[in-house]
């Protein structure tokens, strides 16, 4: 096919999207467009079945041949306009940029001319200042300080500018792909209203998005600059460092084959190759007549635990955001994920062990429920493989005679599924339900440790203020006992009386627990759940939120000062690279955008990097001479300052020295030298 018809294809696409933009958003009828609509429609999908015939893998990935199909598509979703742009956006994002790629592989119009003999190192440093400036803007638009329309043009020529240069260096060798699929910044803010809540979350994002291009580039000019190297050297770093950027395959390397998915709704009118079957739940449905059945993305890529080769040391279950965020707020630089339309984070865990440091990922559900947790109980074993699963957020507790307070800890020791309806008291007396349960015991090995957790390691961590006032006098306790779990509200003190009859050691009364350990039975993940929630109410229908955040901070904290005793063996490897996952893990880096990874295989691990040890007198040698550098050298490898405060003053180097040495870094001391102007030291190093 003649490149010039497959550029107005391109032309088609865009127009095709405007028409489904302006239709979504009421900006034009149904009726005044429906003619333009499938002739265009028609015509994109004829010269989508040539380049089919032509041996480009490539097909129609609209199937709404007319107008009226989509109404109704986005009307039965209940999408609102940010999840309509999103979709429409991102419904020929694969097509468009395969046809781009072909277009630049096989037409000499097209073709980039650039080879390695005329390769220009200040190309290269433009290249960080231009990304810089669309970080710059996607984050202004995303925080309210610049409106999207205003920046669109300077944006959109700054992001072709930039793509192409990417391009010119993918296809002089150098392993790096665009990881920016925001064309437009209407793109942008229809993604990050649907996926990312708040300013934080999509600073994060942006930050994140060209981290395996920036940081490499600048590590490779520093280096160049500092010792005077040729640009041979150069481009041998820079290829080096993108190789190692990319060792862990992250969501920028990954593409996400069912992101025309609109965040976690079951949407049904995408492209053959990306049907989903989802299970649907009446949210009122008896759990104990649930089934588990894990949803079947047909893409490229494997259902079955593919990207993940190995474990994930912990999943972190919470049902409600504020749940989440009091556990993000007791971790260490937690990252934002986006991975299959769903959007998690993940951290690591410092231990005190030094040889173990726990890899989490912490899961919020769509809602509350055993129904949801259930969901996601299953998908979190089957996707990330974890050895424990902790479900941790608030619960109404059963008051005890001057031994139970808000605030207080319950830690279940039993979780006890009640097959109740909701039932509320009420001036006609009361149902006759009878109650039928089902019995989980917890994760034992966590049970224990939890029960040797001394009061001042997490009491005294915790940050929020008691809201009556009794901050500094009242400590939080913690429970252990029966814990009650049904899928619904309980919000009648008899009915919680009646639970109490029946479970003499009852402590707590919740909505996740029972579903989560089913899903956990059912999938045959031996060390159960270990349940864990803060009482913010009596469950008596008295019910009110002064106590949730303080509830919520209680167990988040315990549950990390909990993980941080390293109550059991990590399986996985330390990476050698900070606040990543490790190699076998395959997680994603936080809250980057899926990348275009045009007809290549997801990217998998297949470079390794040798672990240096270095002898007792070079590590005497390094640190005496370091001195005040030591620093610096802190600085470089980004060691947070509340760690920096429990170095031994006058062995600040040495306790560098060990800091790299358990999170086996030591192999990056050469380039940290050379960044700080230590060269000499790397002499030592080489002796």
């Amino acid at each position: 096919m003649k490149p010039e018809k497959i550029e107005e294809l391109l032309v088609k696409i865009e127009k095709i999207q405007s028409i489904l933009i302006d239709v979504a958003t009421c900006q034009s009828k149904i009726c005044d467009e429906e003619e333009s609509y499938k002739k265009i429609y028609q015509e994109i999908d004829r010269t989508i079945g040539f380049l089919s015939e032509d041996y480009l893998n490539v097909i129609n990935p609209n199937n709404f041949d007319i107008l009226r199909k989509w109404y109704e598509f986005y009307d039965e979703n209940n999408l609102n306009t940010a999840e309509r742009l999103k979709y429409i956006y991102e419904l020929y994002s694969d097509v468009v940029n395969q046809v781009e790629n072909h277009l630049y592989t096989n037409f000499d119009k097209y073709k980039v001319k650039s080879n390695l003999d005329d390769f220009d190192i200040i190309k290269v440093e433009k290249l960080v200042k231009k990304v810089e400036i669309i970080q710059d803007i996607m984050i202004d638009v995303a925080t309210g300080k610049s409106k999207p329309e205003d920046e669109e043009e300077d944006y959109i020529k700054i992001w072709k500018d930039a793509a192409l240069q990417i391009r010119e260096l993918e296809i002089i060798g150098f392993p790096i792909t665009n990881p920016n699929n925001f064309r437009c910044l209407s793109h942008w803010k229809a993604h990050y209203s649907c996926e990312l809540e708040k300013y934080q979350y999509r600073r994060d994002y942006v930050n994140d998005l060209y981290s395996n291009i920036i940081n490499p580039i600048n590590k490779a000019t520093t280096r160049y600059h500092s010792i005077g190297s040729s640009v041979e050297d150069f481009v041998g770093y820079l290829k080096r460092y993108l190789t190692e950027a990319q060792s862990i395959p992250s969501i920028s390397k990954l593409r996400e084959e069912t992101d025309q998915m609109v965040s976690t709704k079951n949407i049904n009118a995408s492209s053959p190759q990306r049907k989903i079957k989802e299970l649907e739940i009446d949210s009122n449905s008896d759990l104990t007549e649930l089934r588990i059945i894990s949803p079947v993305i047909s893409t490229g890529y494997s259902s079955q635990n593919e990207f993940y080769n190995n474990r994930t040391d912990v999943v972190i279950l919470t049902a409600l955001p504020k749940e989440r965020d009091a556990i993000l707020k007791y971790l260490e630089s937690p990252q934002i994920v986006e991975y299959s339309g769903r959007t998690f984070h993940k951290a690591s865990i410092e231990t005190s062990k030094s040889e173990t440091v726990y890899q989490a990922i912490i899961l919020c559900l769509p809602s509350m429920g055993n129904n949801q947790a259930a969901i996601a109980t299953q998908r979190a074993i089957s996707e990330f493989n974890p050895s424990h699963i902790i479900l941790v957020g608030i619960a109404g507790g059963v008051p005890k005679e001057n031994s139970r307070y808000l605030g207080d800890i319950i830690v279940g020791e039993q979780i006890v599924d009640y097959a109740l309806n909701k039932r509320v008291q009420a001036e006609q007396g009361h149902s006759q339900n009878q109650p039928r349960y089902q019995i989980y015991r917890p994760a034992r090995v966590l049970l224990e440790a939890a029960k040797n957790l001394p009061l001042q390691n997490w009491a005294f961590c915790v940050k929020a203020q008691r809201p009556d006032g009794t901050t500094g006098r009242v400590n939080p306790a913690v429970h252990f006992g029966v814990i009650a779990s049904g899928n619904t509200v309980i919000a009648d003190q008899d009915l919680r009386d009646e639970l109490k009859n029946d479970w003499s050691q009852l402590v707590g009364i919740e909505m996740e627990g029972a579903g989560a350990a089913l899903a956990a039975y059912e999938s045959d993940f031996m060390p159960g759940i270990f349940l864990v929630k803060g009482m913010c109410d009596w469950a008596d229908g008295s019910k009110n939120d002064d106590w949730q955040q303080y509830a919520a901070e209680t167990a988040a904290s315990f549950v990390v000062e909990l993980l941080r005793t390293a109550p059991f063996e990590s399986t996985l490897e330390l990476h050698p690279q900070s606040n990543h996952v490790s190699n076998q893990e395959a997680l994603p880096q936080s809250n980057l955008k899926p990348q275009n990874l045009v007809n290549e295989n997801p990217v998998k691990a297949t470079s390794t990097v040798t672990t240096k040890n270095y002898s007792g007198k070079i590590k005497i040698s390094i640190c005496n001479k370091l001195v005040r550098d030591w620093e610096d050298l802190a600085d470089y490898f980004d060691i947070k300052l509340h760690e920096r405060e429990t170095f031994d003053k006058g062995k600040e180097a040495r306790r560098v020295w060990e800091w790299l040495e358990q999170r086996t870094k030591l192999h990056e001391l050469e380039d940290a030298f050379i960044a700080i102007g230590r060269e000499d030291l790397v002499e030592e190093l080489n002796k």
